[in-house]
């Protein structure tokens, strides 16, 4: 019996980071399957650096369309429970889309994933680069160890690949980064920022951008907040609202959804 066709999963949102591990795993020789799970939120500067990775790696990938009524109700809880914030609603869509890449490998005995989160940001669950879940799963994020950001950008540009995160990230998340900053009075990212600056990834004028881009501000296309709840701590093990990995939250399901691109 010959070698698997595929050695890892890799999830592919089509951002900088994500891209640019597809070419670290060519590389080193990985057979990866990269799958791309869309519920109708994805930009098209997204979608098209997919596109373009396909074609200039030859890469096998799925387009997942899956669960677009349940990633639709945790925007709308959010814009309706102030007491919720940037980590609530990205971690619910986050495990949701977790769940749906581990019924796939899961179908296709598959253990190892590979996806595209930095030691940088805010909202990652782990300072580790690799995690054991349940199931026997290896969940790996290289650039927790090693991270790089202008190569990143330059190595991508020069291919004609988007790396602006404004561009490349999901419908939602400048509304969701206005709201947040308006309940809480702080920029969910700014520690981000911090990071990415002091570690000489971003410049002072690039923080500056970014910050203007989802500054409460600039412009007002978003309404304020119009009732009165009170804020609270939310708990994190909420079943309805996950925000982590739970072993019980990671039971596998079908993987008859997803369809080859």
């Amino acid at each position: 019996m010959g070698a698997p066709r595929y050695d890892c999963i890799l999830m592919l949102s089509g951002g900088k980071d994500s891209t640019y591990l597809a070419y670290m795993l060519e590389q080193q020789k990985k057979r990866p399957l990269a799958i791309t799970v869309d519920v109708g939120f994805m930009s098209d500067h997204a979608k098209e650096n997919i596109e373009r990775l396909k074609d200039k790696l030859h890469l096998d990938h799925l387009w997942v369309k899956s669960q677009p009524a349940a990633h639709a109700k945790v925007i709308d809880q959010f814009r309706s429970d102030q007491s919720m914030g940037l980590p609530d609603v990205c971690g619910s869509c986050t495990l949701l889309t977790m769940r749906t890449v581990l019924a796939i490998a899961n179908d296709l005995s598959v253990k190892h994933l590979f996806c595209g989160f930095t030691k940088h940001s805010a909202f990652t669950s782990t300072k580790q680069s690799q995690v054991k879940l349940p199931g026997g799963f290896v969940y790996e994020n290289p650039f927790i160890q090693v991270y790089n950001l202008p190569r990143i950008e330059a190595f991508l540009s020069m291919l004609g690949f988007v790396t602006d995160p404004t561009m490349t990230n999901c419908h939602h998340i400048r509304e969701i980064i206005i709201r947040h900053t308006r309940r809480f009075g702080a920029n969910p990212y700014e520690s981000e920022f911090k990071s990415l600056l002091d570690s000489g990834q971003i410049d002072e004028k690039e923080v500056e951008r970014l910050r203007s881009w989802c500054s409460p501000a600039f412009p007002q296309e978003f309404p304020e907040e119009t009732t009165t709840m009170e804020r609270k701590t939310r708990i994190r093990n909420q079943t309805n609202l996950p925000t982590g990995f739970r072993e019980d939250q990671l039971k596998m399901g079908s993987g008859n959804l997803w369809m080859r691109s």
